[in-house]
């Protein structure tokens, strides 16, 4: 084979450095490309020069193009990155500059930001942007970024004793480092160091954390706790915050039981009940029918635009003056407190004039207002008397006759049917008629709409348009509006039962587990989950809504192959899963797993051994071993092609068939190839029994290929027969002394009688006295020089 020297390839002498080689002797052409021996390189786009052996040079170029070695000048950090390379650390790196490494190094040096932090980091991270760890709160400096330096406050909360040794000197205000603390209180808890510089402070002082006899209810709130429901609550008032969304039972001294939230309680909300019975005042009757009789133009419960959702209990709009009477209830709180400065504010801003009526333990108000504070609770008439005689200098309208004439007690009946007009106003007829339509005409009595409060809790019968009657209370009815029944809220035997709406569904109900519900007692559309058994008796539980639902019914989860049953839907009982089931990587038993499972496992050919990962539910649809499935769709390919090409390549060329060679060539069959196959196959020469790799298109073509065995032997008698026709003689007749090193076995094929004396080809020769093998070109053995080194070497040893 013939040797390729450096001189033979052009992209090896572009770099081939002339000056530095020629000075050592060395020269392309008696070089070879892979010759282990270093050489001189320059490169033609840089300039750069190394040194290395041609046998490295198939893959690497230049190593200062490529960035291996910097280069000053070129590919160095200091002419690239100018910026970066200002702020390299001459003392800590040493003698290593900028100039001697390259953009992409790895390599971690020292490096001095504009505010003279020192900090190592490679050279490549720098390049791509990442700047001083110490400016970017990556790294920790004490009395720069710090925690201890940023955030003096926050550090004296830093637990002493639970960090382990940690520090506030040791962590940055951004850290996710999770630490203890501790408040001035004495309150521990842990929290990150970012958390703990964004959050208000100690969780424990806050209400976010509670802590028993500090912050809960029952110790801030010990008249809530009075009202605690214990029968109905399975938590205490000591579990819970003054915060609290949580919605739980209540018992007022009443007796009434009600659920509300703990923040609404706290804001100051009561038991809705006592509110309802109070809701239309005896005393505010009192002082409004009084005023009635001097003036007679007015109004009560007035609720004008500028007041928003609050009302006046009484106004007299000609002199522009309103009268609040203040009961302890809803006064003597602060949430109240504010309310009641609020209409004093809103009614000065619109020149209304405001005389308040105040029980005593009603909080003092800070704003303008006439107040009257009684002493007792029963001193309702003085009061009436005090608001006449403001009335009268208010307005200059006489009240002396009516303040003399004052007399609860006699005038107590009238009063009571201010009230009941009152109560006639708010009731369920005025207010909500449309749901007053729907009041049962015969199941409640005399009790008729108008005498119902809109948001009383009394359970009376309704009768809907559907036909269907029901009980249920005022309020509740006032929300929903709507027939329970036709809402599926209620159960009505006959009409939206489960038995009744879907017999076919209630065929698979079990009654032996569902002892307390029969199909009859539920509703269609219930989201109670039940107990279900199939017709092969199959027994699972599922929502009755998710069996009747229109858009996605579920039925048997064991006949859908959705839930496991040994036996029955496992991979063990399905014998095409169970055959290619991997035992030695599956870590579960097939009779585990369910053939509806989406879950992967590992499969193993009974056929090929070829081995996968895929679902359950895909190997058993159908798709099996993808390495057979490759085979089978190239198999239908090749007969495709076969078909297209007008036959195989045995069928075609069955004289190829004498010379493919069956055993290297294993699954491959010239049957079910076409005669253009493209890919290498192995042949057996017929005549000579030399092996070769030939394409199938290469032995069909119209210049087709043969054994190149008998190919070379071939053109060597053509070349000899051409040598004896031109004259010419060949090297065995002009140089037999040559013969006699002739290397027969190395050279093959090649034969010193079909060779010239003046060939440039390198051959194979052995010195007749030592045995010695080397190669070189016949014209220069002809012309004297490559003789046997060892033969040389001894003879120049033997001269000195």
């Amino acid at each position: 084979m013939e040797t390729k020297h450096i001189s033979d390839v052009p992209e090896l002498m572009k770099q081939w450095n002339w000056q530095k080689n020629t000075e050592m002797g060395i020269v392309p052409e008696n070089i070879s490309i892979a010759s282990k021996k270093k050489v001189f390189w320059k490169c033609h786009i840089c300039g750069g020069e190394w040194e290395t052996a041609p046998q490295y040079r198939k893959r690497n170029g230049c190593p200062y193009c490529a960035n291996f070695k910097a280069l000053p000048g070129f590919n160095d950090l200091q002419t690239l990155f100018p910026d970066i390379a200002a702020e390299w650390d001459m003392q800590k790196n040493n003698s290593l500059r900028p100039q001697n490494v390259t953009k992409g190094s790895g390599k971690k040096v020292w490096w001095i930001c504009p505010k003279g932090h020192s900090y190592d980091m490679p050279i490549i991270c720098r390049v791509e942007g990442q700047k001083c760890p110490y400016c970017n709160n990556r790294r920790v400096l004490f009395g720069f970024n710090d925690l201890e330096t940023l955030n003096p406050a926050i550090s004296q909360t830093w637990h002493p004793i639970l960090n382990n040794g940690l520090t506030p000197k040791e962590v940055t205000p951004g850290s996710k480092k999770q630490v203890w603390w501790k408040c001035e209180k004495g309150h521990e808890w842990s929290e990150s160091v970012v958390q703990r510089c964004r959050s208000k402070g100690c969780p424990v002082c806050q209400n976010r954390r509670i802590i028993k006899g500090i912050n809960d209810l029952a110790t801030l709130r010990p008249e809530l706790k009075m009202e605690w429901d214990n029968e109905k609550n399975v938590r205490s008032p000591e579990e819970y915050s003054c915060g609290s969304r949580a919605v739980v039972w209540w018992k007022c001294k009443k007796g009434h039981r009600w659920k509300a939230a703990i923040s609404d309680r706290n804001r100051g909300n009561s038991c809705p009940k006592c509110a309802e019975e109070r809701r239309v005042s005896f005393p505010e009757k009192a002082v409004l029918y009084y005023v009635e009789k001097v003036f007679t133009d007015v109004k009560a419960n007035y609720k004008p635009e500028w007041l928003g959702l609050q009302e006046l209990d009484i106004y007299i709009p000609e002199y522009k003056i309103a009268i609040e009477y203040d009961g302890i209830y809803g006064h003597s709180k602060l949430s109240g407190n504010k309310r009641d400065e609020k209409k004093n504010i809103i009614c000065q801003e619109n020149s209304i004039i405001l005389i308040r009526v105040r029980e005593p333990g009603c909080m003092q108000l800070n704003t303008d207002s006439i107040n009257y504070i009684m002493e007792s609770p029963k001193d309702i008439e003085k009061a009436i008397q005090f608001v006449l005689q403001k009335l009268n200098e208010l307005t200059n309208v006489n009240t002396l006759e009516i303040q003399s004439d004052i007399n609860i007690l006699r005038d107590s009946t009238e009063i009571y049917s201010l009230i009941e007009y009152t109560e006639k106003e708010n009731s369920l007829k005025n207010k909500a008629p449309e749901i007053a339509a729907l009041w049962h005409p015969v199941r409640n009595g005399t009790l008729l709409p108008e005498s119902v409060s809109v948001a009383s809790s009394k359970k009376v019968w309704w009768y809907g348009k559907c036909g269907h009657e029901w009980q249920g209370s005022v309020a509740y009815e006032v929300l929903s509006g709507k027939c329970p029944y036709c809402t599926g809220k209620r159960i009505l035997k006959g009409f939206n039962d489960l038995a009744s709406q879907r017999p076919e569904i209630a065929q698979q109900w079990d009654y032996r587990k569902n002892v307390e519900h029969k199909p009859e007692n539920v509703t269609v559309g219930s989201g109670k989950s039940v107990w279900w058994i199939c017709e092969k008796g199959h027994e699972w539980k599922a929502a009755i809504c998710s069996r009747t639902r229109k858009d996605k019914k579920c039925g048997c989860p064991i006949c859908s192959n959705h839930k496991l049953l040994t036996g029955y839907n496992d991979v063990r009982s399905n014998e095409e899963l169970l055959k290619n089931w991997d035992y030695e990587r599956n870590e579960v038993s097939p009779k585990n797993v369910c053939i509806g499972t989406a879950k992967q496992f590992y499969w193993k050919c009974h056929e090929c051994g070829y081995q996968w990962k895929d679902k359950v539910i895909s190997q058993r649809s159908g798709k099996g071993c993808p390495c057979c499935n490759k085979k089978k769709r190239v198999k239908a390919v090749q007969k495709t092609y076969i078909r297209k090409a007008g036959g195989s390549l045995a069928e075609l060329y069955p004289q190829l068939l004498s010379e493919w060679d069956w055993d290297a060539n294993n699954d491959l069959n010239p049957y079910e190839i076409v005669p253009g196959y493209g890919k290498h196959i192995w042949w057996n020469c017929s005549v000579c029994g030399n092996k070769w790799k030939a394409t199938g298109i290469m032995r069909t073509r119209r210049n087709s290929t043969g054994c190149p065995v008998c190919a070379r032997k071939k053109q060597a008698k053509s070349r000899q027969k051409t040598f004896l026709q031109s004259g010419v003689k060949t090297l065995n007749q002009t140089n037999p002394e040559l013969v006699v090193e002739w290397n027969y076995e190395k050279n093959g094929d090649l034969n010193p009688e079909f060779i010239t004396a003046g060939s440039g080809k390198s051959v194979w020769w052995k010195c007749k006295n030592c045995g010695y093998e080397w190669q070189a070109e016949v014209v220069e053995r002809v012309r004297g020089r490559r003789k046997c080194k060892r033969c040389k070497n001894n003879t120049e040893l033997k001269k000195d």
